[in-house]
């Protein structure tokens, strides 16, 4: 399987890795756990992830104001300075937070509204 990530993007599978044993090691204990509580643990570190990258991209990044050139609207995005290794030159990079090319904001949606569309087809 191919895993396709830019950035911090790589934290969504490792959340729903983290998300799937605490639940399964929380439902030895109370069978009452299912389906919905692993995807919707899944959203919430999701989101715990969204906002710990968001942080640390904002103490990292700075915003600049780019022009679209073919609608004239300005939109804001965060670039990071990086130094070429091999010409010395500085550069200014977008930043974008991935995993197969959605941002990881959306991420917790989708799995929440995965758990619930799974758990509501079983009942």
């Amino acid at each position: 399987m191919i895993l396709i990530w830019r950035g911090w993007g790589i934290l969504v599978p490792i959340m729903v890795v983290v998300a799937c044993a605490a639940t399964d090691l929380l439902g030895r204990k109370n069978s009452r756990l299912d389906i919905l509580s692993i995807y919707l643990a899944a959203s919430a570190l999701c989101v715990v992830a969204h906002f710990l990258v968001g942080a640390y991209r904002k103490s990292t990044a700075k915003e600049r104001i780019f022009r679209n050139e073919t609608t004239g609207k300005e939109v804001k995005k965060r670039v990071i300075v990086e130094t070429d290794a091999k010409t010395g030159e500085a550069r200014e990079v977008i930043v974008k937070d991935d995993f197969f090319f959605i941002p990881i904001g959306f991420w917790s949606f989708i799995f929440m509204l995965l758990g619930i569309y799974l758990y509501c087809s079983r009942t």
